[in-house]
């Protein structure tokens, strides 16, 4: 049989005399002891080990489970804290870090309700601000945008706040905004945060922010989803239109993604490198499938298709050229595990094979590639460069 554990809280012992045929009055008041919750183990009926503890006890071996990166064991200690002491004093402080422990372990709608547990209490400013911001990031990992939105918009306004604290507010209001189907105001949002990251970097040193590279990162993914929804029209002079602006379109969101590596975040450094080269896979596989003029004939149509391949098959080396380059940044970053660069790894593979196959594979590349080998192998018969008369070595014994 398992092990079990019964939580017992002795307020008294009260010693029984044995044998004795009558009872003894004190006269001195009878003194109540109270002592601290205690755990019986038992198994097969047996008390087996008996374990006595104290809310600061709990509290100190749920801290060093939280540092260890135990989370599931450092939320039961804090959640015997709320048990046994509910009205200790580590109460508020138990309540904040099993919300934290929560959210490591993934438990979003446990922690953002533990975290409004915190928010109803007496609690100083800076705790509720990190609360609030701790329930904004709940959110976002559930997706519930709106609630987000309202979070983050409320910590934009506050006043005393750190710069920091202030980008993280305005960069996730933005990101909540575009979740939500508002690209212009999102990016509003975005150019804010940048201009005071820019201000404030003046006075002081802010270093690679993550925030301020995730706004950045962010207007980029704005201008790569115009381009994405952008489709070509059949009309000849409307696909002409079509194809400027989707250039447009690349080559702005491709400049805030570099803009984003200049600020030298690690993380949002591979996400830019890994976008831009989904800008070129795309914009090659768009113009593949864009209609064919419909003046065309069935064999005019062939040859269009065939030249147009041969034309933008630049796009496919310039997004392996950021592939490549997204790896190479990661072994420098240690960043080998970042979800842009499994990403990138798959990608890249993906888009050899595929070279290989319509390229590579083709009749009329092994026809040209033999061609170049035959006339690297001929000999020179130019006027100015005669072919030599041939010698012949004496033979070695």
């Amino acid at each position: 049989m398992d092990s079990k554990a019964l939580f017992v809280c002795l307020f008294c012992f009260a010693w029984l005399s044995q044998g004795c045929t009558h009872q003894v009055r004190s006269k001195k008041p009878v003194q109540v002891v109270k002592l601290a919750p205690m755990v019986f183990y038992s198994k097969g009926g047996k008390v087996v080990r008996i374990e006595q503890y104290n809310d600061k006890e709990l509290f100190e071996k749920g801290a060093v489970a939280f540092r260890g990166e135990k989370y599931a064991e450092a939320a039961k200690y804090y959640e015997r804290i709320l048990k046994a002491f509910p009205k200790s004093s580590y109460t508020q402080l138990a309540t904040y870090n099993l919300a934290l422990s929560s959210e490591r372990l993934k438990r979003h709608d446990r922690a953002i309700s533990l975290y409004e547990k915190v928010l109803s209490g007496n609690i100083d400013d800076e705790t509720r601000q990190h609360a609030q911001f701790r329930i904004g990031a709940n959110l976002v990992e559930l997706k519930k945008w709106s609630r987000a939105e309202k979070v983050y918009a409320a910590l934009a306004l506050k006043k005393n706040m750190d710069v920091s604290d202030r980008l993280e507010a305005m960069a996730s209001l933005g990101l909540s905004q575009q979740q939500l189907g508002k690209p212009y105001l999102a990016e509003s949002t975005y150019r804010k945060t940048l201009r005071l990251f820019r201000k404030e970097s003046r006075k002081e040193y802010l270093g690679n922010d993550y925030f301020a590279s995730m706004a950045q990162f962010q207007i980029g993914k704005i201008y790569e989803d115009r381009f994405r929804n952008r489709k070509f029209r059949t009309e000849l002079d409307k696909m002409k239109e079509d194809l400027e602006a989707k250039a447009s379109d690349l080559l702005r969101a491709q400049a805030h993604y570099i803009r984003t590596i200049r600020l030298r975040n690690p993380h949002w450094i591979v996400a830019s490198l890994y976008h831009i080269g989904q800008l070129y896979r795309h914009m090659y596989h768009d113009m593949m499938r864009a209609p064919v003029p419909k003046k065309l004939s069935q064999e005019e149509r062939q040859i269009y298709r065939n030249m147009l391949k041969k034309r933008i098959r630049v796009l496919l080396n310039k997004a392996i050229a950021a592939f490549e380059r997204n790896l190479r940044a990661a072994e420098t970053l240690g960043l080998g595990k970042d979800k842009f660069i499994v990403k990138t790894r798959e990608e890249l593979k993906r888009l050899r094979q595929f070279i290989m196959k319509e390229y590579l594979a083709e009749p009329s590349f092994k026809e040209k590639e033999k061609g170049k080998e035959e006339k690297k192998s001929a000999p020179d018969v130019s006027e100015k460069n005669p072919p030599s008369k041939p010698s012949f070595a004496p033979p070695q014994r």
